[in-house]
């Protein structure tokens, strides 16, 4: 099923009906299909344009006529009888060429999508084709009509496929590749990929460091971005599938939509916020919308919480008691209200969003993955209309795209919670998870590349997608002799990975379980060795280190920490929760079963989560969590 950029929206032609059913049912999810694609710059509009990765990209202009309807035609233009009234139309391959003349300049102002050198020189790396469809006109038709000359038939889709119900997806995809003027193979790069998709108007997302676009959007991304902004809705989605950029695009929309509203961003964890923050600067400069965590925005707009908060060492508690004292008002309210990390939301938490949400606003949307619950159980999810607000029964689902590792996590996180669950059923439940959790996963598994394929770094050309060399690529795990050996193999092993082309140290994030390992202060001990090796970094967290990373004063810089300094990050994994590197670095993973007992499953997913690229595992006895994890990469795939 091909990924539909745009919704029909009702207004449709019966032939523009049909072939966007057609299209979106007769294509793999390979192809991407845009209708109605406005150029405003041209100022021109395409009635479809259909990519691929591998084959390129065709502009397609369709016509409802009827061969009888045909009075005269030419090379350029049509003379059509309606209803008796005769008038001139422009050729519909005239319209499409004029389609194609507009995108072929909109992608040639973009030097990544042109060769660089040889031959083609300048010219584009991709083929871009145009063709007509006609709905009620078919290829017999065509042949047997005195205008046959003007109407190629090798340029047309014509109501045989159109109306024929047998047509298979094959037949489909071979019309497509005779619509080609040259046939030749290639293959994208995914940065190609996100450029093109960029130009055609898809929400992309910017990364926080280089601040170039780090990818793309999928269909139901953008629809998520739009979907109910008046209403209050609940998002889900596994780690790493999107949902913090998803929130921030609605966010964005929404003020677009209303700029008088009131916009608020809220999650749960203080870096998070600093990264939300980060994000929304790049994609709109001076922008108009908060970003918070709760802590830091109740500090700011609860009345006498300061004072709660003095006499405890519960923040929540000192929340409580404040919205309790102002009688549940709060000194700022929102429009629309969006909450990221909703799984680890509390009681007290649900009845203060409730609170700023101003009474005449039904817009909300609340993110979760319940499996990075790390302060709660996560079960207030299902909870949320007890406290006021109004939800629909049904949860919206951000579907992953984005690493192997996610999957391990998941057979990680089962195992660890079903200790008793034998390992072979785990990974059959796993595989049914990511059926639903990740784009055609099962396709994955019975057929060359899909999109979950490409994802994984495959092509058609590599053959069928083989997910147990991506896993082992993706992941390692290193027994060491002591703390002081696990440090110096992690600092060998970033120094290492920046002699190559794998990384640079800008994309390492190392997370930790505890600050305190086999009573070696962690942070301390990973600093001094950064220094020794030359390794920059920075360490975010809440509390003072011995760093100059963390002014003397100050203890707690991660709401202002860089991350998109050209350094490796350096922090615990609950503060790392919702931050995502290309590489990540786990420490002393073996301590997961004795210093968090309560939710080593939870810890280990999210830790695992975060890497893009790649996990490396580092541990010095195998303790329970590590034995579960080589079992689960012995027989995973």
């Amino acid at each position: 099923m091909a990924i539909m950029y745009t919704e029909l929206t009702g207004n449709e032609t019966s032939g523009e009906k049909a072939l966007y059913t057609r299209l979106k049912n007769k294509l793999s999810d390979e192809y991407s299909v845009w209708h109605n694609l406005v150029l405003h710059s041209k100022s021109i509009e395409v009635d479809f344009v259909i990519f691929h990765p591998s084959h390129g990209i065709w502009c397609i202009e369709i016509k409802d006529w009827v061969i009888s309807q045909i009075r005269q035609a030419s090379s350029a233009d049509c003379l059509i009888d309606k209803e008796g009234k005769l008038t001139n139309y422009p050729h519909p391959l005239i319209q499409a060429r004029k389609s194609w003349i507009a995108l072929k300049q909109l992608f040639e102002s973009n030097g990544e999508l042109l060769h660089s050198d040889g031959i083609h020189k300048g010219k584009m790396v991709f083929p871009l084709n145009y063709g007509g469809a006609f709905f009620n006109i078919y290829e017999s038709d065509i042949t047997s009509s005195p205008h046959a000359s003007f109407f190629p038939t090798r340029k047309f889709i014509t109501a045989d496929l159109l109306k024929g119900e047998a047509i298979s997806e094959t037949q489909w995809e071979r019309k497509f590749l005779l619509l080609r003027e040259k046939d030749f193979s290639f293959e994208l790069s995914p940065s190609q990929i996100n450029a093109i998709k960029a130009a055609l108007g898809t929400n992309v997302v910017i990364d926080t460091q280089t601040k170039q676009v780090a990818g793309t959007f999928d269909d139901y991304q953008e629809k998520l971005v739009k979907y109910k902004i008046e209403k209050q809705i609940v998002i889900e989605g596994p780690a790493g599938s999107g949902k913090s950029v998803v929130l921030l695009k609605r966010a964005l929309h929404i003020k677009n939509t209303y700029p008088s509203w009131d916009v608020g961003i809220i999650c749960f964890n203080a870096i998070m916020a600093n990264y939300l923050k980060l994000l929304l600067t790049f994609e709109k400069p001076g922008h108009s919308i908060d970003v918070f965590d709760v802590y830091d925005w109740a500090k700011l707009y609860l009345p006498s919480v300061k004072a709660h908060w003095k006499g405890s060492d519960n923040p929540e508690q000192a929340i409580s008691s404040a919205l309790s004292k102002a009688n549940q008002k709060v000194d700022r309210q929102y429009d629309a209200l969006l909450i990221d990390e909703g799984q680890d939301t509390s009681e007290v938490l649900l009845k203060l969003y409730r609170a700023m949400l101003k009474p005449s606003s039904n817009s909300l949307t609340f993110c979760f993955d319940k499996r990075q619950s790390l302060y709660t159980t996560g079960e207030l999810v299902d909870r949320l209309n007890e406290f006021g607000f109004s939800i629909d029964n049904e949860k919206e689902l951000v579907k992953q795209q984005r690493s192997v590792l996610v999957l391990l996590a998941l057979a990680f996180y089962k195992k660890s919670k079903e200790p008793a669950n034998e390992i072979a059923k785990i990974i059959t439940e796993v595989y049914e998870l990511a059926d639903r959790f990740f784009y055609g996963f099962k396709q994955t598994l019975s057929r060359l590349a899909s999109g979950v394929g490409r994802f994984f770094g495959l092509t058609k050309s590599s053959g069928p997608p083989d997910l147990k060399k991506e896993l082992q690529n993706a992941i390692s795990c290193n027994q060491c002799k002591s703390t002081e050996d696990m440090i110096h193999r992690l600092c060998d092993d970033i120094v290492a990975s920046t002699k190559t082309d794998k990384a640079s140290f800008q994309d390492w994030l190392v997370v930790f379980p505890s600050r305190i390992f086999q009573n070696v202060n962690l942070p301390d001990a990973i600093q001094a060795r950064f220094n020794e090796k030359q390794i920059p970094f920075v360490y975010i967290d809440a509390t003072a280190g011995t760093s100059s990373e963390l002014p003397t004063g100050i203890g707690d810089n991660r709401r202002s920490g860089a991350l998109n300094s050209q350094a490796v990050k350096l922090m615990t994994i609950h503060a790392s929760k919702g931050y995502d590197a290309q590489h990540v670095a786990i420490l002393a993973f073996d301590s997961l079963g004795y210093l968090h007992k309560e939710n080593p499953a939870e810890v280990g997913y999210v830790a695992m989560t975060r890497g893009k690229q790649s996990c490396s595992i580092y541990f010095v006895e195998r303790t329970r969590p590590v034995t579960i994890l080589e079992d689960i990469i012995a027989k995973l795939f």
